[in-house]
């Protein structure tokens, strides 16, 4: 039987397909809505919070292996000085949750601007925020040709 940390490590995997989807879908009619000059639907408006609750979910899955559950991460927390050099802790130890974190703090900062400006601006923030959300992502994901290897869908 699986423990805790295999079903949380399996989620944050998966639910990072969800997240990215919902980015990709985010995007695509920010895009073509900021193209056409169309207004920002509830259909975007749904689409845009779905997109920011998965984020949320992946972090929370993400804080639970970093704070309690990931024996890479407990190994850098442990010694950060001397695991600097060992280039798959370091990653998961600093640069993967960095990025992370500047990637959630970007697609809640794209949905806030995002419900304050009118109309005609809605979809050029969200393609925007959705953009660098994405370029973070990219380079913090551990895909299976990274420096820190994993597989494409973990089973």
């Amino acid at each position: 039987m699986p423990d805790i940390y295999t079903i949380t490590l399996f989620a944050h995997s998966w639910t990072r397909w969800a997240v990215l989807l919902a980015a990709l879908g985010l995007g695509a009619a920010s895009v073509f809505g900021w193209q056409r000059q169309s207004p920002w639907t509830t259909a975007h408006d749904r689409l845009h919070l779905t997109f920011v609750g998965l984020v949320d979910i992946q972090v929370t899955l993400g804080l639970a292996l970093y704070f309690g559950l990931s024996p890479l991460s407990q190994a850098f927390l442990a010694n950060p000085a001397e695991t600097m050099g060992i280039r798959e802790l370091r990653f998961f130890g600093l640069e993967h949750i960095t990025m992370m974190a500047l990637a959630l703090v970007t697609a809640h900062l794209g949905r806030m601007r995002v419900r304050r400006l009118d109309d005609a601006r809605r979809h050029r923030a969200a393609t925007i925020s959705v953009a660098v959300f994405l370029l973070l992502v990219v380079f913090a994901v551990p895909w299976p040709f990274s420096l820190a290897p994993r597989p494409w869908f973990r089973i």
